[in-house]
């Protein structure tokens, strides 16, 4: 077999273990880099990651408040997301790297408060294999996350930004050009790939094996 599908079955598959101790590995990273208080090293420590977590893989950890509703997500207010689409790191790495980067260097938020670490949200996204397509017709909403480049620029949404937003695909390559600072005119001309993910959070979707974007995971 040939293709993104086979790419992805070669993959180890990610179960609901997998995403606890991902989602409890970014928890531990967030208090602390706002804490200090060694709870990653001591989680490091005692993990086996196993294929599952030690293969590379492009991951996002999106913070949320619940108790701050949003209308267009039921997780509640977005609190900061940070990620990379780039394979560079094993994924317990990867993950343990983002999570404080969420917290506290997301410039479009503050940086967490200590008060926040009880009623923040903590979600965790894995990237399966990017691939290259030739225009928006190739975008599948909801299952498709979308990265573009373009003079030296670059803007990435996750599979759920376009149908929380009510965005076809026109208008996700549009937002995706604002979000990167690119030109309208090289917008037609831009590099322009797309992923599938695996979601693993701090409610039920985890003990249920994640909220799945992907057919083949």
């Amino acid at each position: 077999m040939s293709g993104p599908g086979a790419a992805l079955e070669r993959l180890p598959r990610l179960g609901p273990q997998d995403g606890r101790r991902l989602v409890r590995l970014a928890r531990a990273a967030i208090r602390d880099a706002v804490v200090g208080d060694g709870a990653v090293a001591r989680d490091l420590a005692a993990l086996d990651p196993g294929p599952e977590l030690s293969t590379p893989r492009g991951a996002f950890v999106t913070l949320r408040r619940p108790d701050l509703p949003d209308p267009t997500d039921p997780h509640g207010a977005l609190r900061g997301c940070v990620g990379s689409v780039d394979p560079e790191l094993p994924l317990y790495r990867h993950v343990v790297e983002l999570a404080p980067r969420a917290a506290l260097h997301d410039p479009r938020f503050p940086p967490l408060a200590r008060g926040e670490l009880p009623v923040v949200h903590v979600h965790v996204s894995v990237l399966g294999p990017l691939r290259e397509i030739d225009g928006p017709a190739a975008i599948e909403i909801g299952r498709h996350g979308v990265e573009m480049t373009a003079g030296g620029r670059r803007a990435v949404f996750l599979p759920e930004v376009a149908p929380a937003q009510g965005w076809d695909a026109r208008r996700l390559l549009a937002a995706l050009a604002r979000k990167g600072g690119i030109e309208a005119a090289r917008v037609g001309a831009a590099r322009l790939r797309v992923f599938e993910t695996v979601q693993f959070d701090e409610d039920d979707t985890v003990a249920a094996g994640g909220r799945n974007t992907s057919r083949y995971w």
